[in-house]
């Protein structure tokens, strides 16, 4: 795609070399933005068959997501990740938005993320969060069925909540997230069993 631009531009101009240019930074700069998309497939609630924790699954599902339903995202495949937590192998906050105790935690600090299509979706403050009550840019899709609702693991603050069982049990509740708004229902709409089959969040690193 990059050398097709480029080609296009060169053929356009007699002296194109400033315009190829600037398509060439413009490509490059949106190889580092950071993209967090929704997972075609679904999942229930219990990610830990036959990984060291239920976290590394939700990783894995990402990866695999990552190959399969947007492989045209920069980053390689591992490079994206759950935004998901247990309270214990990943957390974001054990206090609300503070951003204490955090562990394996999938977003930077003072960093844009990006929707696929390139809208802004929030940046971070210092402590790799963002005011949930202030709201997405815009909203992590349109779509709000419910089809678009994710596993997050999230209180309205950015504490863990419900987690089925540390995303172990296809009973146990989850908390979960909804499309189609970009206020704090996000991330922290409601609960479902464990047995439901939803999508998850995945953050590029």
């Amino acid at each position: 795609m990059l050398v097709l631009l480029v080609l296009i531009a060169s053929c356009s101009k007699p002296f194109p070399e400033a315009d190829s240019l600037r398509l060439l930074v413009f490509a490059r700069a949106q190889d580092w933005n950071k993209y967090i998309f929704i997972t075609t497939a679904t999942h229930d609630g219990n990610f830990a068959a036959g990984f060291a924790t239920a976290i590394a699954g939700a990783d894995d599902f990402c990866a695999q997501q990552k190959s399969s339903s947007a492989p045209w995202l920069p980053g390689f495949s591992a490079e994206y990740r759950a935004l998901l937590t247990d309270g214990a192998t990943r957390r974001a906050s054990l206090t609300a938005d503070v951003g204490d105790g955090q562990t394996g935690w999938v977003l930077a600090p003072n960093t844009t993320y990006y929707r696929p299509d390139g809208m802004v979706l929030f940046t971070t403050n210092a402590v790799a969060l963002y005011n949930m009550n202030t709201g997405l840019r815009n909203p992590f899709t349109s779509d709000a069925s419910a089809a678009a609702r994710w596993w997050t693991g999230l209180d309205l603050g950015w504490e863990t909540l419900l987690t089925c069982s540390s995303w172990t049990s296809s009973v146990a509740n989850g908390t979960r997230g909804q499309g189609g708004t970009t206020t704090n229902a996000s991330l922290s709409a409601a609960s479902n069993g464990g047995g439901t089959p939803i999508r998850l969040l995945c953050v590029r690193q």
